[in-house]
């Protein structure tokens, strides 16, 4: 966690994408992730990354660690990660709205 916490930029990405493949692998990892308060510094790279494929690879790591049960959901929805998540994807899916209609012009 802590790698992912003090690192911002291209540097988090292996760390981001390495927590994901932990907390898939089985639920007591991703109970690790969550004990260890890994959901803050994915939370931080999800609002404020500029690169798409950090933020996208936040939103994958939150999902694979939610994943498991209700208690691992429960331990997102405190964080109020869904909402975000929604709002992330909200906003690339009328960016890429405009994108297309700029493009048909």
């Amino acid at each position: 966690m802590e790698y992912i916490t003090d690192t911002k930029g291209p540097a988090r990405f292996p760390g981001i994408s390495t927590l994901g493949f932990i907390a898939g692998f089985d639920e007591q990892m991703a109970l690790g992730i969550i004990t260890s308060k890994g959901i803050e510094p994915l939370k931080d790279a999800l609002l404020n990354e500029k690169e798409s494929n950090i933020r996208e690879a936040a939103a994958w790591t939150l999902g694979r660690i939610g994943k498991h049960s209700g208690q691992h959901a429960r331990s997102m929805a405190e964080k109020d990660i869904l909402s975000i998540l929604l709002e992330v994807s909200s906003y690339n899916f009328f960016f890429l709205i405009q994108l297309d209609h700029n493009n048909r012009r």
